[in-house]
């Protein structure tokens, strides 16, 4: 089996460094980035083509699905952190400093904080679960498209898988350099726990 990770094109969020949303979209730039990639994979034979449900992502999978014909899937599990990502859009234009001002009044927790939105066992659980459901396909060939945070976090636990810490995926997520339509393939062999990259 074949793996092909992709991120996202180029949403909003990426350009202006807002906190991104379930709502952001595609910037121009970003659909031409997925129409290059969907070219790309017109040539490089694909089963099925599996996605965040997260509207950037999804937009990235339907120029992919547009132009080889195949399905697409939403998976849950791929999404982006979860978090209290749409009130935080709505007040993107604050800086950090009052913007979390303004959430620790409003979720009545004074220890909010932008990054600790989702716990490390959540995400971790939530990576075993994508691992899962991508292992019991029979497809050969498979784009997942996701975003750029669980993309490296993933990496991190297909390389750790239970020994992987938060530290560890911390790390991974800082370190790890995944642009807008970047390509990371992973080839597992049925029957093995690791993949090879």
């Amino acid at each position: 089996m074949k793996i092909y990770f992709v991120r996202h094109g180029e949403a909003h969020s990426n350009v202006d460094q807002n906190i991104p949303s379930s709502k952001d979209e595609l910037t121009e730039t970003g659909r031409k980035q997925a129409h290059l990639l969907a070219l790309r994979f017109k040539e490089i034979p694909i089963d099925r083509i599996i996605s965040s449900s997260i509207k950037r992502a999804y937009q990235t999978a339907q120029e992919i699905a547009t132009t080889t014909g195949k399905p697409i899937t939403e998976e849950a599990t791929l999404r982006e952190r979860k978090g209290d990502f749409e009130i935080l859009w709505e007040h993107r234009h604050l800086p950090t400093r009052e913007l979390e001002s303004a959430m620790r009044k409003l979720s009545g927790n004074q220890e909010w904080s932008i990054g600790v939105d989702e716990p490390f066992e959540e995400i971790k659980q939530r990576i075993r679960d994508a691992k899962a459901y991508i292992e019991k396909l029979e497809d050969e060939d498979i784009v997942v498209v996701t975003h750029s945070s669980f993309l490296k976090a993933f990496a991190g636990y297909l390389i750790l898988g239970e020994d992987m810490t938060e530290k560890a995926c911390v790390a991974f997520i800082m370190g790890l350099d995944i642009r807008n339509t970047g390509v990371t393939v992973c080839k597992f062999n049925r029957g093995h726990t690791k993949p090879s990259f």
